[in-house]
């Protein structure tokens, strides 16, 4: 009788998956090298989290990483696809990308959610 091999775990790494849209930063990390592992630029990154100073990141932090550009001078935000306006974000903020209705898309910017046309985002 031959004995009962388990199979191992794959060993984990750190790198994120292709899709992740968003990083909790861990001690040791820098925003350049976590830039450089999800192939996104630092300037966007700082955008699509109100970062001022690239240098001063936190352990814990939540990172948008596939964040979209307000290319509207301003841009509405919706209750609903074509719904009630709740809010105005000015142009060259980022927000988080978290579902799409048709032309519209559900974003996520401080901490708040709505839906804002696909025409102004980028």
């Amino acid at each position: 009788m031959k004995p009962v091999v388990k199979p191992t775990e794959p060993a984990k790494n750190d790198a994120p998956a292709t899709k992740a849209t968003n990083y909790t930063v861990k001690a040791g990390d820098t925003l350049s090298g976590i830039c450089g592992r999800f192939g996104v630029k630092m300037d966007n990154v700082c955008r699509w989290n109100d970062i001022k100073n690239p240098n001063l990141i936190r352990v814990g932090q939540y990172l948008i990483m596939n964040g979209l550009n307000v290319t509207a001078s301003a841009l509405n935000v919706r209750k609903t696809p074509n719904g009630t306006i709740i809010d105005v974000i000015k142009n060259g903020k980022g927000v988080e990308k978290i579902g799409t209705d048709g032309k519209w898309i559900n974003v996520k910017y401080n901490g708040k959610t709505g839906w804002c046309h696909s025409d102004y985002l980028k």
